[in-house]
């Protein structure tokens, strides 16, 4: 539908329900015209009797804003008048359309006449009385301000805020040059927007002296308009350009300065379809980020701005998309199996923090089963190592302490240096170590008709040095070790039989390696083949043919294991290059490699061996690298590869504190991250648990790395009470609660409550003497026995050293001793400080 009506200058929408679809129109003689587009009788019943109104001077309207609360209520802004002789001298003008509804109403007037017979009847709410020469260049309603009005004058460059109900030569004012565009933010009534040029200032209403910030553009600006479902939103729409750009502007915290500017954040949005310039922006009232953009050719455009979307996973697998206003929740159940699969360590490290995973120490495979389960081969090695290296130490703590002029071989801290400290001699690198020799070992086993039977594989270098690495492998001293023995039984028990075939092979004990594949083949029955296969090598006559055919069986074997026994067995000599290939356990090759190569040789090839474990970050390699340096970077590589947090948290709280160790800030940073997902799942009493064991390690491994016969230090307290006045630490005026003249105080359970009047009372700061807080329950000095009241103790109580805790609101503040706030809230909720209304109770539910 349209009007004809010439020449339009402005419109402006009715913000009320009835009638429907009314506008105001502005014409450039001055007056306003109301029109309907939707007629209906009730419509016709509601429309306004007056349907043209105005000044009688002819001025240009400049703009109609219609009041958001008085719906009737329509402001017009005019240019300087054009008949100076007028004694009219405002140039901004509050009308009430609904004033005149009886006002020349007569059926037989047609409408024409209607509008002509009551023109000028309209009355007027308010004027500005600026003077005629002036002109008005926009107004804005201030929302929630109902008989507010902001309006621009250009003679005067002035902003100024007007009370219709009182004086208008009366209001705050401000002289600027931004005189364009004036808009009031709808959700944030203190504020307004204006622009000149290519700057847009904010204003404050509260501060209304100069602008709280000024954005300065590009190009020219042309338009500007408040979001009105989302605050702190500024759209801008620019000379020539086909984008709209949008500030976000995040106020600041409640605690700055009030001249502190807020923090902008800006971007351009698409404009017109036709990429042609935006000249104006129309936001919609009611449905989020949509506008309604006018461009230079006349063509509508309606664009939805997509905000931005964050995303957010949750400890609980579950995740979380905002954008706007709305927040989108995902259940693990319907975020599908890849990204199930994504966060399977979670699960793993939940379920494993249940079962107790690094709330107590690991001391055997057996004890600790039912988390073992959960963990790989590689982790499961990895503790079995750590713990060895924990009974070493402290077996030569032991020893020291009962012998201390003996001088250990190698020092106590493998555990964190590695086995390649015991072969270098130091950590420079430049070995100072004992000269390996040869010494020849039989076969076993192998024919008992014959004697012995020494081969190329019967060469082995041995040193105390060689000796010391085997055993921290886990091979033993020797072949005939007590540990040894047990290694191979616990393999086979664990059904790791190829395993441990290969380890029987390689200490030539050719038939008990037979007798392992055998038993084997009950769950495999592969396994007896090769152990035929195996059946018919003999050391001492074994043929070309035996060899070449067992390198041909290497290559059709899939197990790391099998290989390596056919390549032992047809080529020792090519053991150093063969051992970085095959996939077995890195103690299995140290301990190899101790054994069969040369002084020279060892050094490369662990110098290799680590420095792959490390780009791998495997956590075998720890058996090279120790827990420090190295060690920690082997870590960080597992960390991020396989996102178990909670295994290398439990790990590095072994040493944490360890001189190796302390300064590196990984260490800490894995704790608290592991401490900070158990709080995050719940896990309350995990986490208590694990803080428990952390530092029962902290003094463990500080006795374990001490000299001979040393005591570590006793760990400080994390939490100190500090005096308000002084701020020096109350803890020695506490202290003297449980002591007394030097002695002990004397346990509680079992005294009287006479005997308890004698316990002294400190209720004061030890350092200035001056009191200690009060109690808001008893309103007695804190340090007074929570149970003594008025002279006696209540009942037959007797207190506990917990009544005497200092407890207090981490909100309010407000605190006093732990048994009185525990009888307080199983009655109460709010705080029992007078005056105070904190609902303490409930802050953490």
């Amino acid at each position: 539908m349209t009007c004809d009506l010439s020449p339009i200058k402005c419109f402006d929408w009715y913000p009320g329900t009835s009638p429907s679809h009314l506008i105001a129109i502005g014409l450039n003689t001055g007056k306003i015209y109301l029109q309907s587009f939707q007629f209906n009788q009730a419509d016709e019943e509601d429309m306004p009797s007056v349907r043209e109104f105005g000044p009688r001077s002819s001025c240009p309207c400049q703009q109609l804003s219609f009041n958001p609360a008085h719906h009737s209520w329509v402001a017009a802004a005019y240019d300087r008048r054009t008949d100076r002789t007028r004694t009219e001298n405002s140039s901004l003008l509050v009308w009430d359309i609904r004033s005149a509804h009886t006002v020349g109403n007569t059926a037989s007037s047609s409408q024409h006449d209607k509008r002509s017979s009551t023109a000028g009847l309209m009355k007027q709410v308010f004027e500005s009385g600026a003077g005629a020469a002036d002109c008005c260049l926009s107004c804005s309603w201030i929302v929630n301000e109902t008989r507010t009005i902001a309006a621009s004058f250009f003679n005067r460059t002035q902003i100024k805020v007007f009370d219709l109900r009182q004086d208008p030569n009366r209001g705050q004012a401000v002289q600027t040059k931004s005189l364009n565009g004036l808009t009031s933010d709808p959700l944030r009534p203190v504020r307004l927007a204006s622009f000149h040029d290519n700057e847009v200032n904010i204003w404050d209403l509260r501060s209304f002296n100069k602008p709280c910030h000024t954005i300065r553009e590009g190009k020219h600006v042309v338009d500007i308009q408040w979001c009105p479902t989302r605050a702190n939103l500024l759209s801008v729409a620019l000379t020539g350009n086909s984008l709209v750009t949008l500030h976000d502007l995040n106020q600041p915290s409640s605690n700055t300065a009030d001249e502190s500017e807020p923090t902008i954040i800006s971007r351009a949005v698409p404009g017109c379809a036709s990429h042609t310039a935006v000249t104006s922006i129309a936001w919609h009232p009611t449905i989020e980020n949509k506008m309604l953009i006018l461009g230079n050719n006349e063509e509508l455009s309606e664009v939805t701005n997509c905000e931005r979307i964050s995303l957010a996973w949750s400890s609980k697998r579950g995740i979380a998309f905002a954008t706007g206003k709305k927040v989108a929740l995902m259940e693990p159940s319907k975020l599908g199996e890849v990204l199930s699969a994504l966060d399977e360590i979670g699960d793993v490290m939940r379920r494993r923090a249940e079962l107790g995973y690094g709330a107590r120490p690991f001391t055997s495979v057996k004890e600790n089963e039912e988390f073992l389960r959960l963990v790989t081969n590689e982790v499961k090695s990895m503790w079995e190592f750590l713990s060895l290296q924990e009974s070493f130490s402290e077996a030569h703590r032991v020893s020291s302490l009962g012998s201390p002029s003996i001088t250990p071989t190698a020092p106590p801290s493998i555990l964190y240096t590695g086995v390649k400290y015991i072969l270098r001699g130091d950590t420079s690198g430049r070995s100072t170590c004992e000269k390996s020799r040869a010494l020849k070992q039989p076969w076993l086993g192998c024919d008992s008709r014959s004697s012995d039977i020494f081969t190329e594989h019967s060469q082995w270098l041995v040193s105390g040095e060689r000796t010391q690495v085997l055993k921290h492998c886990g091979w033993g001293e020797s072949r005939e070790s007590e540990e040894f023995t047990e290694l191979l039984s616990r393999l086979e028990k664990e059904g790791q039989y190829e395993r441990s075939a290969a380890l029987a092979l390689f200490s030539l004990m050719l038939d008990k390696a037979i007798d392992i594949l055998h038993r084997g083949a009950v769950k495999d029955p592969t396994l007896s083949i090769i152990a035929t296969a195996l059946a018919g090598f003999h050391p001492s006559h074994s043929s070309s043919l035996w060899k070449a055919n067992g390198q041909r069986l290497t290559s059709q074997l899939n197990h790391p294991y099998l290989k390596a026994m056919f390549i032992f067995l047809s080529s020792i000599q090519q053991l150093s290059s063969i051992l970085l290939v095959l996939e077995l356990a890195v103690a299995d090759k140290v301990a190899l490699a101790c054994r069969f190569l040369d002084d020279g040789e060892i050094i490369d090839f662990l110098d290799k061996l680590s420095a792959k474990l490390i780009g791998q970050g495997c956590l075998e390699g720890l058996i090279l690298t120790g827990l420090a340096g190295d060690g920690l970077d082997l870590l960080q590589g597992y960390l991020d590869r396989s996102d178990d947090l909670q295994t290398v948290a439990c790990v590095v709280a072994i040493g944490r504190n360890h001189p190796l160790m302390k300064d590196d800030s990984r260490v800490q940073r894995w704790i608290e991250s592991y401490r900070e997902l158990l709080d995050q799942w719940q896990k309350w009493e995990q986490r208590s648990l694990f803080d428990i064991h952390a530092s029962q390690l902290d003094s463990t491994s500080a006795l374990l790395s001490s000299t001979a016969g040393a005591l570590p230090a006793v760990l400080s307290s994390q939490v100190d009470l500090l005096c308000e006045f002084c701020k020096n630490s109350l803890s020695p005026s506490l202290q003297s609660l449980r002591m007394t003249h030097g002695r002990a105080r004397p346990p509680t359970r079992g005294l009287d409550a006479k005997n308890l009047k004698a316990i002294p009372r400190v209720s004061s700061c030890s350092s200035c003497r001056k009191p200690l807080p009060k109690c808001a329950v008893c309103d007695l000095f804190l340090g007074t026995n929570a149970k003594f009241v008025h002279g006696s103790f209540a009942g037959n109580n007797i207190p506990s050293e917990f009544d005497d805790w200092f407890t207090w609101c981490q909100t309010c503040h407000h605190g006093g001793h732990s048994f009185h706030l525990l009888d307080w809230f199983k009655d109460h909720q709010e705080c029992p400080s007078i005056s105070c209304s904190c609902r303490c109770m409930t802050l953490d539910v």
